[in-house]
């Protein structure tokens, strides 16, 4: 986002609720700015505008940049892939392998002693998403590429209980190292404007 968007959207908040920042001297609204833009930078305009067009007509309260990234989030959680999806890929990558590495002259085993200098599974491991090797590991996804129907069906079961619980742990992840950045961005904020 670029701060001109920022100032635009605190000017809107301030047409919409005219007792919202009227009391606001010219230093701290520079400084209220700055957060704006600090904490929205990593997003484009475009999501920006969308969800405080959106906090704006679902609240009677003025936006806030908490209620501007959590729209954001929850759009982009719309955007992922349900965890059918996920199995359904990681399926197919195993399926991929099998057909790659599985060699009926040495067997699996072949597989575990060839893996070092066999890229294409490991490309192929590498090519899924965050989520599925958060649950998985390349040994464990190679191990896969040996599985019958009846246990990768077993196995299915397993990843649908756990892939919630991955993805909700990433997502929090993600909000620590955002927030760990914002943190660091409100100390220049104050070493900029004289604050302790």
């Amino acid at each position: 986002m670029q701060k001109a968007t920022a100032v635009r959207l605190i000017e809107e908040i301030h047409v919409n609720f005219r007792y919202t920042y009227k009391d606001m001297s010219p230093k701290d609204m520079q400084i209220m700015i700055a957060r704006w833009y600090d904490c929205l930078k990593g997003y484009s305009d475009e999501e920006v505008e969308g969800a405080f067009r959106t906090a704006l007509c679902r609240s009677s309260m003025p936006p806030t940049i908490a209620d501007i990234i959590g729209t954001i989030e929850r759009q982009e959680r719309l955007k992922e892939p349900s965890d059918m999806a996920l199995w359904a890929e990681l399926k197919d990558a195993i399926e991929k392998i099998k057909k790659q590495v599985w060699d009926s002259r040495y067997g699996f085993v072949h597989l575990f002693e060839m893996k070092d200098t066999m890229n294409e599974p490991k490309d192929v491991y590498d090519d899924l998403r965050e989520d599925i090797r958060s649950y998985i590991d390349f040994d464990s996804f190679c191990a896969f590429g040996a599985y019958t129907d009846e246990q990768l069906q077993f196995e299915r079961a397993r990843f649908l209980k756990a892939i919630p619980e991955i993805r909700q742990a990433l997502r929090d992840k993600r909000t620590i190292e955002d927030t760990k950045s914002l943190i660091s961005a409100g100390k220049g904020i104050q070493q900029l404007t004289g604050g302790k």
